[in-house]
């Protein structure tokens, strides 16, 4: 029987490399901080095992679809465009309008298409409507939901939160878990706002001046209704940097990008004597008087009742984009720290029970042999928690029962192994001849069996989420390891046993 040395170093470097990196997670904060960098990666606990806050948030996806019917603004196309129309009306998924002449349907199409090629029309005598077919719908409820939950995480990041585990639910549902984060109320604050920044022109004051066809909003510090202009001048999307200022007021400064630029330029110096305003959220933030052109792109957002915390979400908002669609609070709830101890010391004795049962039934059935299956087995769980700590992965509490299961897992291959020595000493086999046939003709039931359990761990993963993910993930890592433990470490052991003796008998569970 022969395990090279090179073979010999790679199992005793993975070894090592399991040590180091799965006892930092166990450590006391102050021994941790002595440790070297690139040491210094400890598992992540999940919101159950940690204590946390934990929201469910719907995405509003009948506001995003009236936001992309508003920014179509058939007013202004249809008039662009010489298409003569009586009146038109957003819905919250179709666009309305009364067309003058039927006639002009296949410019319209035509128009609408190259706007927008996941938009259909439709004709009704001589009611236009514009609308999104149901499989484009579809497309777009899930691309609006991966938005969402793209900025929900920027957010989040900006905060300096660690580790949030943040995933889609269903069609249109967000979980948010914030392990060690007990007040929620200031993240759904930060993610109730779609942080949708426009400029528009004001009109006028409600009540002093007359408007038509003009929208009402409210300035946000003072509560006065203004008359605004409908259309959007400028939006969030043209923004390029974002930055706090706290000299004389507070408030955000910003820089716009080439476009934006040009554009402001252009608003500033038609506009001179007006009031542009700046609105977040059907909100007026503030409303400066035009007083000279802007050239270079530069702007402000400030007032003197604004404080330091409000001008720092609002850079948060700024900075991560605006939400495509209002998120609605659906749960929200927050886990105390002493129920995640509670469950960290039950997943303890989950681990701790299947070690010690795993262990005795190997002990008794294979004694020896048994006991080179338990070291594999340490290193097993050693190499499963290095492997989770390097990678970032987070620790639930159905990744401990996958923890626990792994325990009868990870020993199934020592039993084929053992299984199949045996078999080969009934039929005659010398004992380091068996060894390495048992080794040899267990190889490919082993990678039967653990293929079709990777298999399942794959689809959970694929098509799960959250603390089902992460049961598929422990399960997945533990039966890898497995293999490479039971197939060259316990190869290792029996190796360096046998090599020195002459072996003319072997027992094997009490077999010879």
């Amino acid at each position: 029987m022969h395990f090279s040395k090179v073979k010999t170093l790679l199992v005793l470097f993975i070894c090592f490399f399991g040590i180091a990196f799965s006892v930092p997670s166990f450590l006391k904060d102050n021994v941790y901080e002595k440790l070297p960098s690139y040491f210094q990666q400890k598992i992540n606990l999940g919101l159950e095992l940690k204590g946390g806050s934990y929201l469910q948030l719907q995405v509003a996806l009948d506001e995003a679809y009236k936001t992309n019917f508003e920014k179509l603004n058939v007013r202004k196309l249809f008039k662009k465009n010489k298409i003569g129309f009586e009146d038109y009306k957003i819905d919250k998924d179709a666009i309305f309008v009364r067309l003058k002449d039927i006639k002009d349907y296949d410019n319209v199409s035509k128009l609408i298409g190259s706007f927008d090629r996941a938009l259909s029309v439709g004709l009704n005598g001589k009611v236009l409507r514009i609308y999104y077919a149901p499989n484009q719908k579809r497309e777009l409820d899930l691309k609006l939901v991966e938005q969402s939950i793209e900025v929900v995480r920027r957010r989040i990041d900006e905060t300096g939160t660690k580790e949030p585990l943040i995933y889609r639910q269903g069609v249109d549902r967000i979980i948010v878990q914030l392990p060690g984060v007990d007040d929620p109320g200031r993240v759904k604050q930060l993610l109730g706002q779609t942080g949708r920044l426009v400029f528009k022109l004001l009109s006028g004051v409600v009540g002093q001046d007359k408007a038509f066809n003009k929208e009402i909003l409210v300035e946000k510090d003072t509560g006065v209704k203004y008359y605004v202009e409908p259309e959007v001048l400028l939006s969030g999307e043209d923004l390029t940097t974002v930055k706090v200022f706290s000299e004389g007021s507070n408030g955000v400064s910003f820089e716009l990008n080439s476009f934006g630029t040009e554009r402001f330029k252009d608003i500033t110096s038609k506009n001179i004597g007006r009031r542009l305003a700046i609105v977040i959220d059907n909100k007026i933030v503030t409303a400066p008087k035009i007083t000279q052109a802007i050239p270079y792109g530069q702007a402000m957002i400030s007032s003197e009742k604004t404080t330091l915390e409000e001008a720092t979400r609002l850079k948060i908002i700024l900075s991560s984009g605006s939400l495509p669609a209002p998120l609605k609070v659906m749960e929200e709830r927050v886990v105390g720290p002493s129920l995640g101890a509670d469950s960290i010391e039950h997943g303890k004795a989950a681990v701790l029970w299947s070690f010690i049962l795993v262990a005795a039934f190997m002990l008794l059935a294979y004694r020896l042999f048994g006991f080179f299956a338990i070291v594999s087995l340490v290193f097993n769980v050693v190499l499963l928690f290095a492997t989770l700590s390097f990678i970032g992965a987070t620790l639930t509490l159905p990744g401990i029962a996958g923890i626990a299961l792994t325990m009868g897992v990870a020993v199934d291959a020592n039993v084929l192994i053992y299984e199949r020595i045996k078999e080969e000493l009934r039929f005659g086999m010398k004992p380091v001849r068996a060894i390495i046939l048992g080794f040899e003709r267990a190889m490919t039931t082993i990678v039967d069996s653990n293929l079709t359990t990777l298999i399942g761990a794959f689809i959970l993963y694929e098509f799960g989420s959250g603390p089902i993910r992460g049961f598929a993930v422990t399960l997945g890592l533990g039966i890898v390891i497995s293999m490479f433990t039971a197939l060259t470490l316990t190869q290792m052991q029996i190796y360096f046993w046998i090599r020195n003796r002459k072996v003319e008998k072997l027992s094997i569970g009490g077999r010879k």
